[in-house]
């Protein structure tokens, strides 16, 4: 990620995918459920 950035959208073409967990924690509410973009904060992990 460039310097300075908050983040970034990751997305993934011709597929869906369930956040399993963001930091080693349960992902909230509004992230559970099929996918195909997850913001991923400078510094996060994210585990799908």
């Amino acid at each position: 990620m460039m310097m300075g950035s908050p983040g970034h959208p990751f997305h993934i073409h011709g597929t869906q995918f369930q956040v399993l967990s963001r930091n080693g924690y349960e992902p909230e509410e509004n992230e559970k459920g099929w996918k195909d973009t997850v913001f991923v904060r400078a510094g996060e992990t994210v585990r799908s």
